[in-house]
């Protein structure tokens, strides 16, 4: 368990080192949410050390686009290759396969019969998501990032604006997954 505690602080920092050099990020936030992540895995998953590693991936995953999103409105692909691969470990195929399609789907009809709204780059983020944590697992974590977005962006919803203002998914559906892996 160490050693791969050691290692994801590692990934940790040459995120943090690669996020500051490319967006100008002047402090390591990332950084400290990756070792909040790896302490809560850690008290978690203290006994699994596949749980562990497969929630310290996703975690190192998530906390670098939810970032980037918030940042540029984009995704980077990788986060979604990585994600990917990280469901492989203790995979249960035909919930992995399910996961990966119930929430994404839909979300993608939504997007092609309606002019903006949710992104590709978030619907391959929910793709992926489900990927790892199931059917049952994307469903609420999808429903604990959708609250927790409305509950950040209602008041903004109220106000009046010529442009139509757009938000950054990523984050809420970063940390609603990543509560549904650790807590359910």
């Amino acid at each position: 368990m160490t050693a791969l505690l050691f290692l994801s602080m590692v990934f940790g920092l040459i995120i943090a080192i690669w996020l500051k050099r490319r967006y100008r990020l002047k402090i390591p936030v990332t950084l400290d949410f990756g070792l909040v992540a790896c302490a809560v895995l850690f008290m978690r998953f203290s006994h699994d050390f596949a749980g562990a590693a497969k929630g310290l991936i996703m975690a190192q995953c998530l906390i670098p686009a939810s970032y980037i999103d918030a940042k540029t409105h984009e995704i980077p692909n990788w986060v979604h290759v990585i994600l990917l691969l990280d469901g492989l470990i203790k995979i249960n195929v035909a919930e992995a396969a399910v996961g990966l399609l119930i929430i994404s789907v839909p979300c993608l009809l939504i997007s092609r019969l309606t002019k903006g709204g949710i992104g590709g780059g978030d619907i391959k983020l929910l793709a992926a998501c489900g990927f790892v944590l199931g059917a049952a697992g994307i469903v609420y974590g999808t429903a604990v990032g959708m609250t927790l977005f409305c509950a950040i962006h209602i008041r903004s919803l109220f106000k009046r604006s010529k442009q139509k203002p757009r938000y950054p998914l990523a984050p809420c559906l970063s940390a609603g997954c990543f509560f549904v892996y650790v807590f359910i």
